[in-house]
């Protein structure tokens, strides 16, 4: 039995950004597939706020879930964090320089609470689509400037490899790990 292991569904694109940081740092782990609408025991458990949040809410006992020497850790972005400090000596995740590993962290903040909600626009209609597709090209266009703008000079944000913001801007890091 594995000391890690990953509670996670196939489509959640946060499930992906721990499968590949996992891949990254050679970490050997346990992945359990979840079904979303029938929770296992172990995720139910696993998730400190389960109890407090009702049923109907998104964060309601969500994945993924990191279980370490049995002690479970939720949040996808928390969770690549607990990678690298847990196993630093292993493809570290953040740059080594202060000014880079300071932009990383923006534009992962950035992703965080602006990228996400952009794409809630699939989950509107009407005038509040409208106001959701508008906001959605304002952050695009903010991405295309300042932050993919960079990668004509490199091919992932971390330079010659990937780091936590290709991971956290989804599924393009598919093709970053070979199976």
């Amino acid at each position: 039995m594995a000391d890690v292991k990953l509670l996670g569904t196939w489509p959640s694109p946060f499930s992906y950004r721990v499968i590949l940081a996992l891949k990254l740092k050679g970490i050997d782990y346990e992945y359990i597939e979840q079904d979303l609408s029938n929770k296992s025991p172990l995720l139910l458990q696993s998730n400190p706020v389960h109890k407090k949040i009702p049923v109907s809410n998104p964060v309601h006992k969500k994945i993924p879930v990191l279980i370490h020497g049995g002690k479970p850790i939720s949040e996808s972005m928390i969770i690549l964090q607990y990678l690298d400090e847990s196993w630093p000596e292993t493809y570290p995740l953040l740059p080594a320089d202060p000014h880079e590993r300071a932009l990383a962290r923006f534009w992962i903040k950035f992703a965080e609470e602006k990228l996400v909600p952009a794409f809630m626009i699939f989950r509107t209609s009407g005038e509040e689509q409208e106001k959701a597709v508008k906001e959605a090209l304002e952050v695009m266009e903010i991405l295309e400037e300042h932050a993919f703008g960079s990668l004509k000079e490199k091919e992932f944000f971390g330079g010659d490899k990937v780091n936590m913001v290709d991971l956290t801007y989804g599924l393009m890091g598919l093709r970053i790990v070979p199976d």
